[in-house]
């Protein structure tokens, strides 16, 4: 599938994200982001603009910027 093909309004279960590929994806958002989201937003028919919001929302990494600056 190329990002093309992706509707970014659709929930993720519609893209074959089960609960094992959620638990992956909350990880690798947790590791990349530094956002701290929960498995059942990404279960609970969540489309992926939301989820973007979410974890931008949730992030981290602009506080850990924040304070480098600040220091």
């Amino acid at each position: 599938m190329s990002a093309d093909d992706i509707n970014t309004d659709k929930p993720l279960f519609e893209y074959e994200v089960d609960s094992l590929v959620a638990v992956e994806l909350r990880n690798w958002i947790k590791k990349e982001f530094v956002a701290d989201v929960a498995v059942l937003d990404l279960m609970s028919g969540t489309s992926i603009v939301v989820v973007s919001a979410l974890v931008s929302k949730k992030s981290t990494i602009g506080l850990a910027v924040q304070s480098v600056v600040v220091t």
